[in-house]
């Protein structure tokens, strides 16, 4: 399990997404949307500070629609992490999405 139990997720949608239960129900939920989607990130940019440690991704995200006219919808964004380490491994502890741009098609 990589989350924290009390992991805090940000900019998914309109509220914030508190455990890691909920979390995982959540994103089920979402993919009720699509027939697919392909996300390609690049290399975690990583800052360490003692027990703690926050990561930059960017990530390029396509969804294939599941609607009647099919189509995809395209995201452009940033992961901001912080992790905090345990006794045996990493947690993420909080992960926030920063949305750069949208596009939609058709």
């Amino acid at each position: 399990d990589c989350f924290d139990d009390d992991v805090e997720i940000v900019g998914f949608g309109e509220s914030v997404v508190n455990g890691a239960d909920q979390w995982v129900a959540s994103v089920r939920s979402q993919l009720d949307a699509f027939t697919g989607t392909q996300h390609l990130l690049s290399p975690p940019l990583v800052k360490l500070a003692g027990n703690r440690a926050s990561a930059r991704t960017d990530v390029q995200a396509l969804h294939f629609l599941k609607t009647p006219a099919g189509g995809t919808f395209t995201l452009w964004a940033t992961y901001l992490t912080e992790l905090v380490q345990t006794h045996d491994s990493w947690k993420i502890a909080r992960h926030e999405l920063v949305v750069r741009g949208t596009h939609q098609h058709p």
